[in-house]
């Protein structure tokens, strides 16, 4: 049986869940691959992105009509004008139109969704960790999980995102379809989504790469490798964890506006701790952690798998005992224990960064009388 893994790869889908995912799990490698924070809980920071890029657009955006629009809208309604209500796909198409027509505002309200996104994912980040923050890693990782897991239960049932049944999700990316759509004829909401997504994801890996070269990156990995050895040089080990969970946190919930974005639609089971920490956990093990290069090479090849199980369901069903659809926790599962056992270290391992460079360290080692280049310094 032949796979078209190639047929994946020309997919604008598959490109834009390799760069929704590489955001997030850079942002879990700088808490628990660089700073070594258990974060099990990383789904809470993208489903509070995801809320808010599906509540946002559509409240404020329903707030904004022109009382003219609002009339119309409320006679094809019956007077129901309510965002998260029974109507809330035509008030969404609704809101597209308008959007399309006023493209100012709808560039506005997509950098009011990432921001707000970024700052409440921070705030909750902190609020998810303050509590346990001071304890052993353990409880800080069941802490974490469990304010995920409520978090998602509870927005599952909140009537103000459409409850069990989910929401349609005004386009707010209407203004990038326009240019797009010049170029290209298909696909043009998910390549505009891809655009943005990768240009954010450029930003988190030279943002992370610059903290990891950096004063702060070598405080990051001495918390991680000896918190008491830190304490006792009078850092603030509890301190530096919120504010890394508040950054990583920050991070993911802009992954998880950019999703529903690109999606467009709004359902809090999407966020589950599969899909947006165990995969994700998965994907920086397997490309190594501290490693930001690592963890995207295990993004790109995890992706691909889960791609290929997708794209390939109805070929692979002969040739399996059991739904295709179970394919993707067992080869989850396997990966990890594979990974474990055979490389646990990663595809890439952590580099040991000097905070100078080599030829200038050679040169500072040679004047203090140590032994010629490539002696002194260790590789």
């Amino acid at each position: 049986m032949a796979v078209p893994v190639i047929g994946v790869l020309f997919e604008p889908s598959f490109w834009l869940w390799v760069a929704i995912y590489a955001i997030v799990s850079l942002s879990l490698n700088i808490e628990a691959g660089v700073t070594g924070i258990p974060n099990f809980g990383k789904h809470l920071a993208v489903l509070v992105g995801a809320i808010v890029a599906a509540a946002l657009p559509g409240y404020l955006g329903l707030a904004l009509l022109p009382a003219d629009v609002k009339q119309q809208l409320e006679a094809m309604t019956g007077g129901q004008l309510s965002y998260a209500g029974d109507y809330n796909s035509l008030i969404a198409d609704a809101l597209n139109k308008y959007f399309a027509q006023h493209p100012g505002l709808s560039l506005a309200l997509f950098l009011l969704v990432l921001a707000t996104a970024a700052l409440l994912g921070a705030a909750v980040g902190w609020l998810a960790a303050y509590p346990a923050a001071r304890l052993r890693e353990e409880y800080l990782a069941i802490t974490l999980l469990a304010a995920a897991e409520a978090s998602m239960i509870v927005a599952y049932n909140a009537p103000q995102l459409g409850g069990t049944l989910g929401l349609t999700v005004p386009n707010t990316l209407v203004w990038l379809d326009n240019i797009v759509s010049r170029f290209v004829s298909t696909n043009v909401h998910i390549i505009s989504t891809l655009i943005v997504a990768i240009m954010v994801a450029i930003v988190v890996f030279a943002y992370l790469e610059l903290v990891l070269r950096s004063p702060m990156g070598r405080l990051l990995k001495g918390v991680r490798d000896n918190e008491v050895a830190a304490e006792s040089l009078g850092k603030d080990v509890t301190k530096v964890k919120l504010k890394t969970l508040m950054i990583g946190s920050a991070l993911a919930a802009v992954a998880g506006a950019l999703f529903i974005t690109g999606t467009l639609g709004w359902m809090a089971t999407s966020y589950n701790r599969v899909s947006w920490t165990f995969w994700v956990w998965a994907m920086m093990i397997l490309g190594g952690m501290a490693n930001n290069i690592g963890t995207l090479v295990g993004t790109f090849i995890l992706v691909l798998v889960r791609q290929m199980i997708t794209y390939n369901k109805t070929l692979i069903a002969p040739y399996l005992p059991f739904d295709p659809a179970w394919l993707d926790p067992l080869i989850l599962g396997a990966l990890l224990v594979i990974v474990l056992m055979v490389r646990p270290q990663g595809v890439l391992p952590e580099k040991t960064m000097y905070p100078l460079p080599r030829q200038k360290l050679e040169e500072k080692a040679k004047s203090l009388g140590a032994p010629a280049s490539g002696k002194g310094v260790a590789r």
